[in-house]
């Protein structure tokens, strides 16, 4: 397998407004023997730095770089709002061609519009990791709706797996109608988990982040 992770701050700032930062993000390519591409679990965390003000419609782009900084996989992610004072994981599963090497990948984060803080996003509890006899990672957990708002079955809980050492090894995502199929009304709980992360390396997992985008 492959592994991969950097850190550092890609910034979109206004005077007064949300700003969000891309502040890690990592992945692990795994092995497709006699396929012609490999499969790859990424993870990303981004944050919205800003105290005071929400960052809304949230466009999140990625993309699988090689030596030679060609796009062997790209991809886009929207996000209904990242709140101010929030940290927001992004996970996700590709592939890419099986021959090619991966350098590095590159992510970056822009929002639509920035208002006064008042959005409020389910949250996430009680996460455990396990695996299986043939090592694929498992992440349960409750997926709370404290918000006054019912929660879509279309909506998305997204996991990004971290190591010892606080690296991004991984992640994958899932949508909330696989715990909830009519939905999370306001208030309510429910069990979730997400099975699709290989091939996130299930004997160098020690936690995760979620976040859950309504």
């Amino acid at each position: 397998m492959t592994f991969g992770s950097r850190t550092g701050r890609d910034i979109s700032r206004e005077p007064e407004s949300a700003r969000l930062a891309i502040v890690q993000v990592g992945f692990t390519r795994g092995r497709s023997p006699g396929r012609r591409t490999a499969p790859v679990a990424y993870g990303i965390q981004l944050v919205n730095d800003s105290y005071e003000f929400d960052a809304l419609g949230v466009s999140v782009r990625w993309r699988f770089l090689d030596v030679d900084s060609h796009a062997l996989a790209r991809g886009s992610i929207s996000l209904g709002a990242v709140p101010a004072s929030t940290t927001f994981y992004v996970g996700g599963l590709t592939r890419v061609d099986s021959k090619a090497d991966i350098l590095h990948l590159s992510a970056t984060a822009r929002f639509r519009e920035s208002r006064k803080r008042r959005f409020v996003l389910p949250v996430a509890a009680d996460l455990h990791l396990d695996h299986d006899r043939l090592d694929r990672l498992r992440l349960t957990g409750q997926l709370i709706n404290g918000t006054p708002s019912a929660l879509s079955g279309g909506a998305t809980i997204y996991a990004v797996i971290f190591d010892g050492k606080g690296h991004i090894i991984g992640g994958g995502a899932e949508t909330v109608s696989s715990a909830a199929p009519a939905g999370l009304p306001p208030g309510q709980a429910a069990a979730f988990a997400i099975e699709r992360l290989s091939p996130t390396p299930a004997r160098r997992a020690l936690f995760a982040g979620v976040s859950i985008d309504p």
